[in-house]
């Protein structure tokens, strides 16, 4: 991915199917989760829809934290059951602290369907947050939806 954007200046990222072009020839040793799994989990996803890496120290923090708890596959499956709309088990049902730090950690990761996805339907009750919490989750969530917003716009 750095040798792409090295050699192509004008790209704010990789799309996905040169990524997956690559991941096909050079990975020898592929995971039993396809590509599309985990992509996230260590690239950021741009408003064109490409990935891009980390720009940040800060960023690469936020993405090896994420992997380091499997935070995004436990939203993807916590997600999942929202949108088949099926009982969730109690061992998958996060708390409202959990959930706010869900929608915190895909506003930071650019996962801002998810975010809102979350927000709306996710179960949480704010009213179980001390305030400073319950504000801060109000902006993450008007944040996923500005960026959904600018992305459908310039699609």
């Amino acid at each position: 991915m750095k040798k792409y954007l090295e050699d192509n200046p004008h790209q704010d990222g990789v799309h996905y199917s040169d990524l997956f072009e690559h991941y096909v020839y050079a990975v020898k040793d592929k995971p039993r989760r396809s590509l599309a799994e985990f992509l996230l989990d260590y690239f950021f996803k741009t408003e064109s829809g490409t990935y891009r890496l980390p720009a940040s120290e800060e960023e690469e923090r936020i993405k090896a934290e994420g992997r380091a708890k499997g935070t995004n596959r436990r939203i993807k499956r916590y997600i999942a059951y929202l949108e088949k709309e099926e009982t969730i088990p109690e061992k998958v049902r996060p708390n409202d602290v959990t959930l706010a730090e869900w929608i915190r950690h895909c506003k930071r990761s650019g996962l801002y369907e998810q975010g809102k996805l979350l927000y709306e339907k996710g179960g949480l009750n704010l009213d179980n947050l001390p305030e400073e919490v319950m504000v801060n989750i109000e902006e993450d969530y008007q944040v996923c939806v500005r960026m959904l917003e600018r992305t459908k716009s310039t699609s």
